[in-house]
């Protein structure tokens, strides 16, 4: 593998810290958390002609004092792609003012010494008991299939498959005319961002390049213009597990998948991270669906359908038969589905004639040979899942007459 960067040598005095590279691209660099779905980061300072990525020694170990336990790793691009790098053979590992540096496989890893383990002990959340009232609601259709936008998450949008996995039939009753796929309604209801994000590779390739266009052009109400759709189904998985970003005064953007692999996220060392669960996110989520609701209104879209998903403390293997727990996520699957009530709640009291399709509770169980694309996860379930709910949609919608 070439590489067009090599990291040198690492440098130190009682105030800076260095790594001395060479090659012939203009570069800048960040330290960024190992685990991709943590959005800290940490911009280093890049001198380009002296051939030496820098930061002071004080604001790096006060970062690191805000995430105890966190390790970070150094990440290089130029303007439109992530750059990989070599690593001399004459680095070492160092201890610089109880920051250690040092390497893993490819790349240069950050860390503390003075680490803070927090109890293992877990305490599970309990689920909010919620009575939605809502008279649920359905235009009716004359002709199928019905034309549909998806604000959705794998929870919704594998309802409109066709493999056998999940519904085979379903284009006989749906026609899914677009797809929203990992934003949080705060970003799609947020003032537009003004970037050339076409410029950067990994936001215009695979499926980054399909999703992530309407977290810069905030284009929904362009959308529905576009596509006559006749019913939204949307579900708040996104919004309850994926923090956004405050870009600017009244612009946010969706730490999903795509951003969390991206370069892009390099700009996000001095925004404010709001995450699923605070008031603060709560807040914002009720205005962005107000606001949503105000657009439908405009144009006279009256269908709605609430995945109400959660995720599974249990999981499957249907070759075995075998179930277990997810003993290593019980604590981000307590803490989602909390959030995921509150923002259930605060969608059903706006839109009062959503139909609520009521997952919080079911005996299907997450399946480890799912077809998925990210595999075995709380967020994937059995087969019969996906039809029960085609199933619940369609008697609510068609009637009996029309299946």
């Amino acid at each position: 593998m070439m590489f067009d960067v090599q990291i040198q040598g690492i440098e130190f005095n009682s105030e800076e810290l260095m790594l001395r590279f060479s090659g012939f691209e203009k570069i800048e660099g960040w330290l960024e958390d190992v685990n991709k779905h943590y959005p800290y980061i940490f911009s280093l300072f890049v001198d380009n002609t002296k051939k030496i990525i820098m930061t002071k020694i004080s604001t790096l170990l006060r970062f690191f004092e805000q995430f105890p336990n966190h390790e970070f790793k150094l990440s290089i691009c130029n303007k439109s792609k992530r750059i990989f790098y070599s690593i001399s053979d004459k680095i070492y590992n160092v201890d610089i003012n109880n920051i250690i540096v040092f390497v893993v496989e490819n790349s240069i890893h950050f860390s503390v010494k003075y680490n803070v383990y927090k109890s293992a002990v877990y305490t599970e959340k309990k689920m909010l008991e919620f009575q939605h009232i809502n008279k649920p609601f359905f235009e009716d259709v004359k002709n199928l299939p019905i034309n549909v936008l998806c604000i959705s998450s794998c929870f919704s949008r594998s309802i409109f498959k066709s493999d056998s996995f999940f519904n085979p039939s379903y284009k006989q009753y749906f026609s899914v005319r677009k797809t929203l796929f990992h934003n949080s309604f705060i970003s799609l209801l947020s003032a537009p961002i003004k970037y050339d994000y076409l410029n950067i590779d990994d936001l215009i390739t695979g499926d980054a390049g399909k999703y992530v266009n309407v977290e810069f052009n905030k284009d929904l109400k362009k959308i529905l213009e576009s596509y006559n759709c006749q019913l939204i189904v949307v579900d708040n998985y996104i919004d309850a597990t994926c923090p956004v970003i405050k870009f600017q005064d009244n612009s946010y953007l969706t730490y999903n998948k795509y951003f969390s692999e991206s370069i892009f996220k390099r700009f996000f060392s001095s925004c404010k991270v709001i995450y699923p669960g605070s008031k603060e996110h709560l807040h914002l989520y009720k205005k962005s669906v107000k606001k949503f609701h105000s657009l439908l209104s405009v144009f006279k879209i009256r269908n709605i359908v609430l995945v109400g998903g959660r995720l599974c403390k249990y999981k499957i293997d249907t070759d075995t038969q075998t179930t277990t727990v997810w003993n290593d996520k019980m604590e981000w699957i307590s803490d989602t589905n909390c959030a995921w009530d509150y923002v259930d709640q605060a969608f059903l009291r706006e839109f009062s004639s959503a139909i609520y399709l009521d997952k919080r509770k079911t005996n299907w169980k997450s399946d480890i040979n799912t077809p998925l694309i990210g595999g075995a996860s709380p967020s994937h379930y059995q087969s019969g899942y996906y039809k029960e709910m085609f199933s619940e949609l369609l008697s609510f919608i068609c009637g009996d007459d029309k299946i």
